[in-house]
């Protein structure tokens, strides 16, 4: 069984790049404009990002990728305290 390893990558609403779902298409590639490294290379399906300011709009792409190759980017939802 191959083991699936995940990254995450986030910005702020609004910033460059598209937060859609799909391949690379539209994605910016790797960084992207306007994405940010959250976590790479970890085995767990949940985080926490810490650094976020409060009340403020994010977007989240995540991917998986094993010995086969990574996977498409996927957008994702999460929240932020408001205080």
């Amino acid at each position: 069984m191959t083991r699936e390893a995940y990254e995450l990558q986030i910005s702020t609403a609004g910033a460059g790049g598209e937060s859609g779902e799909g391949g690379e298409g539209g994605e910016g590639g790797e960084g992207g404009e306007g994405w940010v490294q959250a976590c790479a290379g970890v085995a767990e399906t949940e985080w926490s990002v810490r650094g976020l300011a409060a009340g403020t709009a994010y977007r989240a792409r995540v991917r998986a990728a094993n010995t086969r190759g990574a996977s498409g980017w996927r957008s994702c939802v999460f929240c932020t305290k408001l205080w």
